[in-house]
């Protein structure tokens, strides 16, 4: 027994047609010029992480660093 809802998968009136064609000279030039501007977005947003945290590193590591002596400076009074 069928559901009524069911009966809309079966119906002509939704169906969708893809065509697919071969990409000539033009079409693979442009393909690969659009994943190399992906490709060049993403290094860029990458190297700008890398170089955002790379100070905040150094602060993370410098106050390390500065708590250590601070820490046995303190112990030695």
């Amino acid at each position: 027994m069928r559901r009524p809802r069911d009966d809309h998968f079966n119906d002509t009136r939704f169906s969708q047609r893809i065509y697919v064609t071969r990409l000539g000279p033009l079409g693979l030039i442009g393909l690969a010029l659009a994943i190399g501007f992906v490709a060049v977005v993403l290094l860029i947003l990458l190297v700008g992480a890398v170089l955002f945290w790379i100070p905040v590193v150094a602060l993370i590591v410098a106050a390390v660093i500065l708590s250590g002596a601070l820490r046995s400076r303190l112990r030695r009074r």
